[in-house]
């Protein structure tokens, strides 16, 4: 609201322009021809020039306005010829309505508290000193319902309208805020839940390979071949490991233990209008009823149509434009055939005018209400004289506006609604999301660092099964590279996967588990861009090494300004592959280096081995830059 303060008034000068150009004319239509009138007339041009402060200082617009009114009701009653004291001024009622609107748009409580009550004190004051003019002075709950209650729920909806959509921005950046921190919660959680359920699973198998390995006097063939038993095993595990965390998703709960975000809003039931309606009706049929009684010729007839009217409008919230159009059919019929609704009764008349145009407008879709607008306009037209219609008919002009305003405000409090399920929808899955790509990502580790150590213990503990009696010294080598390469695992268990040796050591590995690794380039890349450089050779080799025995390996790194490749090719395998796969090592490539806005391709070469290429951008270089690289060997 405080834009709307500080904004220029040229808007509010156009209003008061308007307005004044309209009281002139209608002043001298009214008053011509008596001076004292025409003099107090264009008097009363004065106050409309409170227009222009009407959003700056609305209660104090509508104070001078209200005390300019009361001042002339004085004047009025002290001037002669008090039988033409009924010149009305329709256009004065009007620019009262724009204030009552104004103080409850722009306004706070305390205005609307203290501007509310001064429409209907002038109104009393005019039937104090003015006993004769009409049905404007007896038509007191009249006024305070349309010249006041009608405008000020206007100026509310919109002022509403303005606020809530002030809340919904400020509610969805908190939010997206806690929602961020749920992401971080739920990644830290699962972390250390895996970390704590692998520590569980493999720790002890590492430690007792870790301990086996660790003697220093020949080691008995048994011990050895009960080490090459494990460290099987623990491979199956592992590779079982791998799956079950990829796989399960029981037990999964969300770190609001399980209840959706809060809506920001709350809306009735969408049969709510239905109590509206009914006051509605039962207002107009008594008003009628108490309006006309003593003109009923034909009481059966009277009660029949006076019915009528009440069920229709009973059920505008079921078919509105139907509804209202045998309401005003029905009302039409009252004032030629059974009582006319003249003087007070027009009351009666204008106040279905307005509750019609309210009601169709806020139930109905934009066409359907234009029509029902259309509908009471000419229902008016029937009823009432030449001199209240256009009255009337502005009146329900203003109420339709009223109707569209808050059938606006409802629709949009029911997107909000909708969007916020929608939305709390989708943040849920993240949250799951979030935790399988967590759960991904450990395995990933578990199945690179883990499997990779325990393929090389495998495969070590075999040959050290072979040299035990043959070479000592070589079976000792071997236990010792599987002592190193098992402490090496059970630190990534221990610091949860979160940094990663070189390739040199992976390398040497590969080279003492009997592999012919050539390694052309250097690899030096450092934080996270190293780190998956290392997964992928270090799971290139294990697949090497687990799927081509016997094979050499090539490891060939080159590195430009878009990116790093790295290629890893092995011939055909030697002999039968002793320690089968689990299937996942690619996928699992894959997926790292598309986090990193990488990318992987394999094939198998002519002489039936295989070349995988990894592509890996620089950090400061977009990942859509990377040129098109075949892959080849």
């Amino acid at each position: 609201m405080g834009a709307l303060r500080s904004r220029p008034a040229a808007a509010d000068l156009v209003v008061a322009a308007v307005f004044v150009v309209t009281t002139t004319t209608e002043t001298l239509w009214r008053a011509w021809g008596r001076p004292a009138w025409l003099v107090l007339g264009l008097t009363g041009l004065v106050p409309m020039l409170v227009l222009i402060y009407r959003r700056r200082f609305p209660l104090a617009a509508l104070t001078v306005y209200v005390v300019a009114g009361a001042v002339a009701t004085v004047v009025q009653s002290r001037l002669p010829d008090p039988t033409e004291r009924t010149t009305s001024a329709f256009v004065p009622i009007i620019a009262l309505l724009v204030l009552c609107y104004s103080v409850a748009a722009h306004g706070n409580r305390r205005a609307v508290l203290l501007g509310a009550p001064q429409p209907v004190l002038l109104v009393a004051l005019i039937d104090l000193l003015q006993p004769d003019a009409g049905s404007l002075a007896v038509g007191l709950p009249f006024i305070a319902l349309i010249v006041v209650g009608l405008p000020m729920l206007a100026g509310w909806l919109v002022r509403s309208r303005a606020t809530l959509l002030t809340e919904l921005e400020q509610t969805d950046r908190a939010l997206a805020e806690e929602h961020q921190q749920r992401l971080r919660t739920v990644r830290a959680r699962e972390s250390l839940a895996l970390a704590q359920r692998l520590a569980t699973e493999l720790e002890s198998g590492l430690l007792s390979l870790h301990e086996l390995s660790k003697q220093h006097e020949p080691t008995p063939r048994a011990e050895i071949a009960q080490l090459e038993a494990r460290a099987r095993s623990l491979l199956t595990h592992t590779r079982h490991t791998v799956v079950t965390l990829t796989n399960d998703d029981d037990g999964f709960e969300s770190p609001s233990g399980g209840r959706s975000l809060r809506p920001v809003v709350r809306i009735g039931r969408e049969d709510g209008a239905v109590g509206w309606t009914v006051l509605v009706a039962a207002a107009t049929g008594i008003a009628m009823v108490l309006e006309s009684h003593a003109k009923w010729g034909n009481a059966p007839l009277a009660l029949v149509l006076c019915g009528t009217v009440v069920a229709a409008l009973a059920c505008l919230s079921w078919r509105p434009l139907e509804c209202l159009i045998l309401a005003w059919a029905g009302t039409a019929l009252f004032v030629h055939l059974v009582a006319p609704l003249d003087r007070d009764g027009n009351l009666v008349v204008s106040g279905l005018v307005v509750t019609g145009a309210f009601l169709v407008a806020s139930l109905a879709a934009r066409a359907r209400a234009l029509a029902g607008l259309l509908v009471s306009v000419l229902g008016s037209a029937l009823v009432l004289s030449a001199a209240d219609l256009p009255g009337a008919v502005v009146l329900g002009c203003l109420a339709w506006l009223g109707g569209r305003i808050l059938r606006g405000r409802i629709h949009l409090l029911r997107q909000v609604r909708g969007a916020q399920a929608a939305l709390n929808r989708v943040r849920a899955d993240e949250l799951r999301t979030s935790k399988l790509e967590e759960r991904a990502a450990v395995s990933r580790d578990v199945h690179d660092a883990i499997g990779h150590g325990l393929t090389v213990v495998a495969l070590q503990a075999g040959a050290a099964l072979r040299l035990v009696d043959q070479d000592p010294a070589a079976c000792a080598a071997a236990l010792a590279t599987i002592e190193r390469v098992t402490g090496q695992a059970l630190d990534e268990l221990h610091r949860g996967f979160g940094t990663t040796g070189d390739v040199g050591t992976l390398v040497s590995d590969a080279r003492a588990a009997g592999v012919c690794v050539t390694v052309t380039g250097t690899i030096e890349p450092r934080g996270e861009q190293g780190q998956v450089l290392h997964r992928i050779v270090q799971e290139a080799l294990t697949n090497a090494i687990r799927h081509a025995p016997g094979a050499d390996v090539t490891v060939c790194c080159d590195e430009d300004d878009s990116g790093i490749t790295v290629t890893v090719s092995n011939g055909p395998a030697a002999r039968t592959p002793e320690l089968p796969g689990g299937g996942r090592g690619l996928t699992g490539m894959r997926d790292r280096l598309a986090t990193a806005g990488g990318t992987l391709d394999w094939r198998h070469s002519h002489d039936g081995g295989f070349v995988l290429h990894a592509w890996l951008p620089r950090p400061t270089r977009n990942p859509a830059a990377k040129p098109h690289q075949e892959a080849n060997a």
